[in-house]
């Protein structure tokens, strides 16, 4: 007896939700979205940012590509990667999600991070502390990433060069800090260095797939 089609078409909505839930079921997969999230990148690039094999990253990639969460590019001879711009509330959604429920999660990072150092304000509310000349944000990602996407109005200084930075960097302005999201510990290693300085600072909980689903132009795109 064959189903009545609203049937069918509630199980073939389930199959597909459950097949794009697959696609990130995997700790791989989801390390290499949150790379392809801060900018395109290659397999080659990929594989050896993960410290993986070209097989086994081209072999995720494609799973994430049939998800919809990743498309491709040719660019030349190499294939770039891209986040499929449906997926950033995706992306977004499930961050939050596991933020907010995930008690290994809170208790990692309890332990790992300073607890006066998380700054949760909404994008619009930095842009006016930064018009008023209150506050100063700083891009600790790599430079390839900030190239590629980053805040208006934000520095780009790298971890690996932040300590070279300081004299240029202002005593009288909150800095705040910002790399992959709130699980980044680039930011977190930054403030403990600009206030062992002396600096004002503190981490900013946005990142790139923050910004991007909340519908903020970020320069570079």
């Amino acid at each position: 007896m064959q189903k009545p089609p609203q049937i069918r078409v509630v199980q073939q909505v389930a199959v597909a939700f459950a097949d794009a839930a697959k696609a990130l079921s995997s700790p791989p997969r989801v390390a290499l979205v949150m790379l392809v999230a801060q900018c395109p990148r290659s397999v080659e690039t990929l594989a050896g940012l993960t410290e993986s094999s070209v097989a086994i990253v081209s072999h995720h990639l494609g799973a994430l590509r049939r998800a919809g969460l990743l498309r491709a590019e040719k660019r030349g001879r190499e294939s770039v990667h891209h986040v499929a711009d449906a997926a950033w509330p995706v992306l977004r959604a499930l961050l939050e999600f596991v933020a907010a429920t995930s008690p290994e999660v809170r208790l990692l990072t309890g332990e790992l991070y300073l607890p006066d150092s998380f700054d949760l304000r909404a994008t619009a509310e930095v842009e006016a502390a930064v018009a008023a000349g209150e506050a100063v944000v700083l891009d600790v990602r790599y430079p390839d990433e900030f190239a590629h996407a980053h805040f208006p109005g934000a520095r780009g200084v790298p971890l690996p060069s932040l300590a070279e930075a300081l004299a240029a960097l202002p005593r009288d302005r909150e800095l705040l800090c910002y790399a992959r999201g709130r699980f980044c510990p680039l930011s977190e290693l930054a403030v403990r260095l600009l206030r062992k300085h002396g600096f004002r600072a503190r981490r900013w909980a946005a990142g790139v797939v923050e910004m991007r689903s909340a519908g903020v132009p970020l320069t570079g795109d």
